[in-house]
């Protein structure tokens, strides 16, 4: 036992003292690279003209680039050859990247259960216990890249995709463990990527109208474009068809008899497809696109559904979910961007004098801003933003009921969902405040509030799609929190974070205090100019 002890000790001081050598091979809203460029492009007065993410490193060196070609950017010189330096772009070296981390968190709460039944939320909050991380790259090529990770939440809903036992099975793990795993290949300015990545389109930190960043990943084929200043976004992504705990409580509840039989759990074949125009005008920068969730009787599939504008308005290939999302960016002063979402799920044409079906317009409307401050050592963020969905918002006609915009988890055990299409589902309006400072000492603070005001009688699993649940009791909330973190040293950090939430029912608190760390490689194993 004391050898044994030993060992770990000496295992986990290596692990603290090991230093950061992983080579990120592609970047979401959250991540330094793009917050960093975004700020150099919004001293300049210049919208951010990439909003369909991940980024490759080959996209933030071509943007730096043209960045510094413009006039408006002159006396930013200095600063992005600064960036371009610690990007570290090379379109010569093939690498292999590994990387392994830990997290370990305690927990104290005053939490109803009941009342924090949302894995949503649980899906922002946990962090995983564990990150494996394997890449083999050439930045002006492409990459392969596989990770893993391990979670467990620490209360009574008992969520984990640890491997478990089921009779029969004596390790039964689930897909789940690997959230990402992708082939990437440039074909010239051509991108395409086709496996399962964390994806989030639109100039929202947060959210999308789309799919944000918070939906777990998504298993696709992902193309991208740029052609000047025009960029095309299309993804292929098929979805999980698992009856989750939220889905069966609506049948047990008699809110929703009308699944039909060749639409059957784990038969049919859920194709969520979506396009985008994004267009960077200079100091504004605008996009229109598409999302459809397709389920037809026995996997029906026509080569049409890769053309989406033909399949949907030409041929009218039905049935299809079709949704409508423009959204605009406007750098509205040095290090202030501001930006518009809108989503139209069906439009009445009554408006224009067009004889239409009796639905209303299911809208979806979000405005915010982002803004951003470097001095003397120390970041700041802040960003604001108010939304409303429409409470029929990524519903579907009830003949159609895995049409409908949900985002399901198959996991070991009970099968989980949350919204695919928006933050906090149909029927909510919220608004949210945040801001962040970080010193160049390695200590940094994040402030979060968030008001949410939802129907509380409409969901994505059992509202009838004639609207007889509008108007029903509003549920308010109010939520508060901190997170401080310390960087001690290399890959090792310290975190403390307290919250608060306020609703109907009183006060939840919850506060956590955790310690990560971990160990990184990357070494040369050829070159290659293309």
């Amino acid at each position: 036992m004391a050898r044994v002890m030993k060992q770990t000790t000496i295992w986990l001081l290596l692990l603290v003292m090991a230093c950061s050598a992983w080579a990120q091979n592609v970047y979401q809203p959250y991540s330094r690279e793009v917050q960093d460029l975004r700020y150099l492009y919004s001293l300049a007065r210049l919208s951010f003209p990439e909003t369909s993410f991940p980024l490759s490193r080959r996209d933030l060196q071509r943007r730096a680039l043209q960045l510094a070609e413009l006039p408006q950017a002159a006396a930013l010189a200095s600063d992005i050859d600064a960036y371009l330096e610690q990007l570290d772009y090379n379109d010569e070296d093939i690498t292999v990247s590994a990387a392994l981390d830990f997290y370990l968190e305690a927990f104290s709460y005053n939490i109803d259960i009941d009342n924090y039944d949302d894995f949503s939320e649980k899906v922002r909050e946990i962090d995983p216990f564990a990150v494996l991380r394997l890449g083999y790259t050439h930045d002006a090529l492409g990459s392969l890249f596989i990770r893993g990770d391990a979670f467990a939440e620490y209360n009574n809903s008992g969520y984990t995709n640890y491997p478990s036992y089921r009779e029969r099975r004596p390790f039964s793990a689930e897909y789940n463990f690997v959230r990402e795993g992708y082939a990437q290949y440039f074909f010239g300015p051509l991108e395409t990527v086709f496996g399962r990545q964390n994806v989030h389109i639109g100039p929202a930190p947060r959210t999308s109208l789309y799919v944000s960043h918070e939906v777990p990943f998504l298993d696709a084929l992902r193309v991208k474009l740029p052609l000047g200043p025009l960029t095309m976004t299309m993804i292929w992504a098929t979805m999980e068809n698992r009856q989750t705990i939220e889905e069966r409580r609506a049948d047990n509840n008699g809110l929703d008899k009308l699944e039909r039989e060749l639409y059957d759990w784990g038969q049919n074949i859920i194709l969520n497809s979506i396009h985008r125009f994004e267009w960077d005008f200079g100091r504004l920068r605008a996009a229109i696109g598409g999302r459809t969730i397709i389920v037809r009787q026995m996997n029906e599939f026509h080569l049409a559904d890769l053309f989406p504008v033909f399949s949907r308005h030409n041929a009218n290939i039905v049935p299809n979910n079709l949704s409508v999302m423009v959204d605009l960016s406007y750098a509205a002063a040095a290090g202030l961007e501001t930006y518009v979402l809108f989503g139209f799920d069906d439009m009445d044409a009554e408006m224009i004098g067009y004889g239409d079906d009796a639905i209303p317009t299911i809208g979806a409307y979000v405005a915010g801003a982002v803004y951003q401050q470097r001095r003397r050592g120390v970041r700041f963020i802040a960003d604001a933003e108010i939304g409303t969905t429409h409470d029929l918002w990524g519903n579907f006609d009830d003949e159609e009921r895995l049409s409908r915009a949900i985002y399901r988890m198959d996991l070991v055990g009970p099968h989980r969902a949350m919204p695919l299409t928006s933050p906090y589902g149909p029927g909510a309006f919220w608004a949210h405040l945040g801001g962040q400072v970080e010193t160049d000492a390695g200590f940094s603070s994040a402030l979060r509030l968030l008001l949410l005001d939802q129907n509380s009688e409409v969901d994505l699993y059992s509202t009838p799609y004639n609207g007889a649940s509008r108007g029903g009791k509003r549920a308010t909330s109010f939520r508060t929190e901190v997170e401080l973190r310390y960087q001690l040293a290399g890959r090792t950090y310290a975190t403390l974070s307290p919250s608060v939430i306020f609703d109907d029912d009183g006060a939840d608190w919850r506060i956590s205090i955790g310690v990560g760390t971990g160990i990184a490689g990357s070494s040369r194993v050829g070159s290659y100019r293309p």
